[in-house]
């Protein structure tokens, strides 16, 4: 009786066996049949290799104790590869006497700030990361973050009298992200900081001291618009 329970026993365990191995290679066709016709690998669209791109933007300087600014500029880019570019920016900055410029210049009739005019800047841009982010329900939106390194000559506006108007040489580095809405246009926003050798603005004399290296921070909003149509495939 005990070798027939061994037997029994025996057969339920190769039985297992077999069903086992065959529900496994059900599985395994199943999965082969879905993968079936599908692309081996996505290839990456490479949005900035070889393309140009103009960027129209409008920006303001972060802490300029005395002044309200609005930056009006343009930016022309050439991208040598999908993560490198150089290009060329320019801008013109309107200055407002904000609230505190217009105590001190009630209490200080002597008193007058500086501000910037104008910039125009060359320089780099690397881009080390990419990504894509869920939009809208099943959509999709394409981005990348990049930092930029340039140099160029930015005006510095005095009142003509005390202070003269200047054009200093100036090194910024900026970050920032594109949002890509199509394959031609992209919204940017930047942060950008620029060394700036300078005088704030008059003393409570009246004079002009010496000048001191600032750092000018300021936030841009662009919209980027590539050229040609065509983008490149990666690998």
């Amino acid at each position: 009786m005990s070798r027939f329970n061994a037997h029994i026993k025996a057969f339920l365990a190769v039985l297992l066996f077999l069903s086992t191995a065959g529900l496994q290679d059900v599985k395994a066709a199943r999965r082969a049949n879905i993968l079936e016709g599908a692309p081996v690998l996505r290839h990456a669209k490479l949005l900035h290799e070889g393309r140009h791109g103009i960027t129209p933007n409008l920006g303001t300087i972060l802490n300029d104790a005395y002044n309200n600014n609005v930056r009006i500029g343009a930016r022309y880019d050439f991208y040598l590869a999908n993560w490198a570019g150089i290009g060329l920016d320019l801008g013109y900055n309107l200055s407002f006497s904000n609230a505190l410029g217009s105590d001190v210049s009630d209490l200080r009739a002597e008193f007058r700030s500086t501000s910037i005019g104008f910039d125009a800047m060359a320089g780099i841009t690397l881009i080390p990361f990419y990504g894509k982010m869920k939009w809208l329900e099943n959509n999709s939106i394409r981005y990348d973050a990049f930092f930029r390194f340039s140099g160029g000559i930015v005006q510095i506006v005095g009142d003509g009298i005390s202070i003269p108007n200047e054009i200093a040489i100036a090194p910024r580095i900026s970050f920032g992200a594109h949002f890509f809405l199509s394959k031609q246009a992209a919204l940017v926003v930047e942060l950008t900081d620029t060394l700036i050798s300078m005088n704030s603005g008059t003393d409570f004399q009246g004079g002009v001291g010496s000048k001191e290296l600032m750092n000018m921070l300021s936030v841009n909003l662009g919209f980027l618009m590539h050229f040609p149509e065509h983008i490149g495939i990666g690998r």
